[in-house]
């Protein structure tokens, strides 16, 4: 998976899953990008598709920890976690699945 303009293998996205925030807000959107990108999966939500593209943008090619030692304030990633974070809790797009 790509994530900003770093391609991730799986096992790296799992020890991004792994690595605490610990005030770092690209690990935090990355968490919630990594989640939205697989639950999108092929469908097309305007809304959500232009948050994830925004969120690429600002990671652009940071590199995640544990990989590398990329960094981002977290209150230039808040909003993009929360919008995220409501895409992936259903509060936002088509809702949870029944």
């Amino acid at each position: 998976m790509t994530v900003g303009t770093v391609n991730y293998t799986a096992d790296q996205l799992l020890s991004v899953f792994n690595t605490p925030p610990a005030g770092n807000g690209l690990i935090v959107l990355a968490h919630q990008l990594i989640v939205a990108k697989l639950n999108v999966g092929s469908t097309a939500y305007t809304y959500v598709n232009a948050l994830i593209a925004a969120a690429d943008a600002l990671v652009g090619s940071k590199v995640l920890r544990p990989v590398d030692n990329g960094y981002v304030k977290p209150d230039i990633t808040s909003d993009f976690v929360s919008a995220l974070g409501s895409y992936n809790e259903g509060a936002a797009g088509p809702g949870h699945c029944e």
